[in-house]
């Protein structure tokens, strides 16, 4: 069974959920999830989980790839394996 974590959508206390993510990590949870609404970024609180974290996986629930650029959705395996999750998947506007 994998156990998964996902963070709150407004995220405000930062030292408050990097602590909640490392113990995570520690206590052998498999995933954190984050998400993207209106006003609020889904990548960024997975940046700053990933400098604090080894090997827990971080993955997006929501993110809107049209509002990136291509060099900002780039993802290269050979920098962070099999830590930071980017499903790419076309949906129904």
């Amino acid at each position: 069974m994998r156990v998964s974590i996902s963070l709150r959508l407004a995220q405000t206390d930062w030292a408050e959920a990097s602590a909640y993510v490392t113990e995570a990590e520690r206590l052998g949870v498999d995933d954190v999830w984050s998400a993207e609404a209106w006003g609020h970024d889904g990548v960024t609180p997975l940046a700053f989980m990933a400098a604090r974290t080894t090997r827990i996986r971080l993955g997006t629930g929501i993110l809107q790839a049209g509002t990136r650029s291509p060099a900002a959705a780039r993802h290269d395996p050979h920098e962070s394996p099999g830590h930071v999750q980017w499903p790419l998947r076309a949906g129904l506007a």
